[in-house]
């Protein structure tokens, strides 16, 4: 809103279970917001059971189309909670509601079937598909390749299990306006690790690929009661300031000899591969 003057209409959510599990579902509930529902209480347990589908006169604004990239290990571990997701997609979908309100509805009556809006990995594989890129010279577009190669299935409904969906994520980034990536773990950033860089970094390259300048925007929930929302370019300045040019982090690494310059190389290959 503050970049472009208005909400997105459609945007691409990055739901890991480690995450999930550390937050408690609260990248699930952010998405149920910006699609305008939210989670139906039983009192007595505090368990979720249903969805209840919000007006838009309620909500001030048209619903977001959101899509959902799963990774493995949430496939794995929360199979109740991609079939309340879908829940949620197909209630909002079914609401008879004007096109510029309710992107998701106009696109069920135009495709004349149920939407598939949750995306990730075949059966029993796992990751971005682009970790062996890392510190590689690849282009964008054999990146971009690789990681809708491995978002190749569908999940919710009758998928149960996954069921292919050939192009079908190419699809929803070609008409994202954002992808959300969030951090919720204060122990590490965006360059701890080749996970987050993968994520990011090939659904940039995919957006790029499809013709799409999509808004990169990295949430810092690791402060449940200070929340940021940065984009790509700030959140990876704010850690070269706090780790790459600080004097004190410098220090602790050269006390570690050659690992403490092969983390150096390493963070610097990874921040290369964000920024291509």
């Amino acid at each position: 809103l503050q970049s472009h003057g208005e909400m997105p209409r459609a945007i691409v959510v990055d739901l890991w279970g480690s995450a999930t599990l550390r937050t408690g579902g609260e990248e699930i509930a952010q998405g149920f917001a910006l699609m305008g529902c939210r989670p139906i209480w039983e009192p007595a347990t505090g368990r979720v059971t249903g969805v209840e589908v919000l007006p838009t006169a309620a909500m001030g604004r048209p619903r977001v189309d959101v899509t959902w990239r799963i990774s493995g290990l949430f496939r794995d571990l929360f199979p109740a909670q991609i079939a309340l997701i879908d829940a949620a997609v197909q209630a909002v979908a079914a609401r008879d509601e004007d096109d510029d309100e309710n992107s998701l509805a106009a696109a069920r009556r135009a495709n004349g079937a149920r939407l598939d809006r949750i995306f990730g990995n075949a059966p029993g594989t796992y990751g971005a598909g682009v970790e062996d890129m890392l510190g590689r010279d690849a282009d964008r577009e054999a990146i971009g390749a690789a990681y809708l190669a491995a978002t190749s299935h569908s999940y919710g409904g009758a998928a149960g299990d996954g069921a292919a969906a050939p192009g079908a994520f190419a699809e929803r980034i070609a008409h994202a306006d954002a992808l959300l990536h969030a951090s919720d773990d204060p122990g590490r950033d965006l360059l701890e690790g080749s996970e987050d860089v993968a994520f990011v970094g090939g659904f940039a390259s995919a957006a790029k690929f499809a013709g799409r300048t999509a808004d990169l925007v990295m949430l810092d929930v690791t402060d449940p009661e200070r929340p940021r929302a940065r984009t790509l370019s700030a959140a990876l300045a704010r850690i070269v300031r706090a780790r790459a040019t600080n004097p004190r982090f410098i220090a602790g690494q050269m006390r570690h000899g050659p690992r403490g310059a092969a983390e150096f190389a390493n963070q610097h290959a990874r921040a290369q591969f964000l920024q291509a």
